[in-house]
């Protein structure tokens, strides 16, 4: 699970998740594939895939949202990555994170799998975010919401400009 396999429909927030092609029970193989800041430290480490590395990969997804880039995207990713990833390294938490968003993540990408959320837990956590945000809406920073948006856009034309250097 990365962000180039989360489909959005605009901003009407639907989104699916695509290219399913090496979908599989999660005990069938203990081939590593994925890309390395989405892959789970276990998994890196010879583990099988399981519903806990889905999550942390989901966590990966959380920090690239409040970043706007994939996660670390400066430095290369090889062996040294695997070695930081499964020593316990995890991505710097961005300035003016939510807290509730950062202690999710942050539970979310635990070095221990057993002590990650489940998807269940997460739905509920979040369902519950959007019951409280649709009832003190102005809670909400906007400022951050505008300076996440801005990232982003910013990130889409850094992409399109680059996909356009390549073809």
């Amino acid at each position: 699970l990365h962000s180039g396999n989360v489909l959005i429909l605009n901003y009407e927030g639907f989104s699916w998740i695509s290219d399913l092609g090496l979908c599989g029970p999660v005990n069938q193989s203990n081939e590593i594939y994925g890309i390395i800041p989405y892959t789970a430290p276990e998994v890196l480490q010879g583990k099988p895939y399981s519903k806990a590395s889905d999550i942390y990969s989901f966590a990966m997804l959380m920090w690239e949202m409040t970043s706007g880039v994939m996660p670390f995207y400066d430095i290369s990713h090889n062996a040294q990555l695997i070695f930081r990833v499964c020593s316990g390294e995890r991505p710097k938490i961005i300035e003016n994170t939510p807290l509730n968003y950062e202690n999710l993540m942050k539970l979310c990408w635990n070095p221990d799998p057993s002590q990650r959320l489940s998807a269940a837990e997460i739905f509920i956590i979040i369902d519950d975010w959007i019951e409280n945000f649709e009832k003190n809406p102005h809670e909400i920073k906007s400022n951050y919401v505008k300076d996440a948006i801005t990232k982003f856009k910013e990130h889409d034309k850094l992409k399109m400009s680059t996909s356009n250097d390549e073809a």
